[in-house]
């Protein structure tokens, strides 16, 4: 069951492109609820602004994980919910040859199902019941990256190691309320770096390393640095 809620301040409708449903005139603060029973995609629009469109993907099995790239070697958490009855879900985890099963579960009797992962690296899972499967969800790893001032520079390490990878010293500039990039580099053969950096005054710095090959960015903490 999906349902809408018309935030605007005039009046709209959801009516779907093959008929399949349509509210009528949703004003104001209006809702409308439409239930679907098949599995696909639904595209629907508003018949009084034709610009404004949208799309529903009903799945028989759904599979989520978490919104934000974890720090590597992190532990966390996928869920989903099958079909009520479905006596068994099985995790796999989706590689470029045959798929790797990594887990099974049984459903609540609402349907919903966890199961608790490690994420040594970016990897993708799919759950599957006896007649459907999931869309493939990514978990997507961020390196562990740490800062240190050595000299007239700041030593940067990622781990896992991401020879090659480049990296963006930061300093947060007060004006902009954020960091902003005051030099780079790139990570030698066992994944550190030097960055030459002499603060004229007291400076936050950061590090990061930018991802590639399917990693996310990964960000140090700041450190205070000061002159001489």
């Amino acid at each position: 069951t999906v349902s809408w809620r018309n935030a605007d301040v005039t009046t709209h409708t959801v009516t779907g492109d093959e008929d399949e449903f349509d509210s009528g005139f949703v004003r104001p603060g209006g809702t409308f609820t439409a239930r679907f029973t098949e599995q696909g995609t639904f595209v629907y629009h508003c018949t009084i602004h034709r610009f404004m469109q949208g799309a529903v993907r009903v799945f028989q099995v759904v599979l989520r994980g978490p919104l934000e790239p974890l720090p590597a070697g992190r532990r966390t958490m996928l869920e989903g919910i099958a079909p009520t009855g479905t006596t068994e879900v099985v995790l796999e985890r989706v590689l470029p040859g045959p798929r790797v099963v990594v887990g099974r579960a049984t459903p609540g009797v609402d349907g919903v199902f966890t199961f608790r992962v490690r994420a040594p690296e970016p990897r993708r899972y799919r759950v599957r019941t006896a007649s459907a499967s999931s869309p493939i969800v990514r978990v997507r790893v961020a390196p562990r990256v740490s800062i240190v001032r050595r000299g007239n520079g700041i030593d940067v390490s990622a781990r896992p190691a991401r020879a090659g990878s480049r990296v963006a010293l930061q300093v947060y500039d007060r004006e902009r309320f954020d960091f902003v990039t005051v030099a780079r580099g790139r990570l030698n053969a066992s994944s550190r770096v030097t960055i030459p950096y002499a603060p004229e005054g007291r400076a936050h710095v950061r590090a990061v390393v930018r991802g590639r090959q399917g990693w996310s960015d990964g960000f140090s903490r700041a450190i205070v640095v000061r002159p001489g």
